[in-house]
């Protein structure tokens, strides 16, 4: 949520997609190529970041099955079937976009450099990240967004990510 403090704007805003979109509106127009088209361009694969239910492959419905079972849920009681499928739709959408990044030859999703598309796809990726390592060009995107002076602070979170994520996934998995 973001509520003015400047008092410029009366305008009271939620949802994250639609809070990237203002802030590259009012402040970075760079980041969605100063066009109608860029913009439209970024919003298609944010809209799609956020797309989803029940198990048709999305990034939400991947997300709500894996981090319910496998955070919310004691070990004895976790359904192991939920959690593949949930892994493997996940896997389904890194697919899509991986293709893409290969077809395009490109770091980022629209343009040549880092846009307003690129943050919720950033931030799934590095939400499942553990699973990251399989997938060259995501390892490059995620690689190319730390590059940016806006996302350097993540630098900590990627390399706990890469390094540090997957071995406690690996001491978790004796856990199930």
């Amino acid at each position: 949520r973001v509520d003015p403090a400047d008092g410029e704007s009366a305008t009271v805003l939620w949802e994250s997609n639609t809070i990237c979109r203002y802030l590259a509106q009012a402040y970075a127009p760079q980041l969605h190529g100063r066009s109608a088209e860029g913009m439209a361009q970024a919003s298609m694969w944010m809209d799609w970041v956020l797309h989803g239910s029940n198990f048709a492959p999305s990034f939400g419905s991947a997300n709500h099955h894996l981090i319910d079972q496998t955070a919310r849920t004691p070990p004895p009681a976790r359904d192991l079937h939920t959690i593949h499928t949930a892994h493997e739709e996940y896997l389904q959408c890194l697919a899509v976009v991986e293709g893409h990044l290969e077809r395009s030859g490109r770091d980022f999703l629209v343009g040549e450099g880092f846009g307003v598309g690129d943050v919720p796809f950033g931030v799934e990726l590095n939400r499942w990240s553990l699973c990251v390592h399989r997938t060259l060009p995501l390892l490059l995107f995620l690689l190319a967004l730390s590059a940016r002076s806006l996302l350097q602070r993540l630098s900590c979170c990627l390399l706990w990510a890469f390094f540090v994520a997957p071995l406690t996934l690996q001491l978790r998995r004796r856990d199930c």
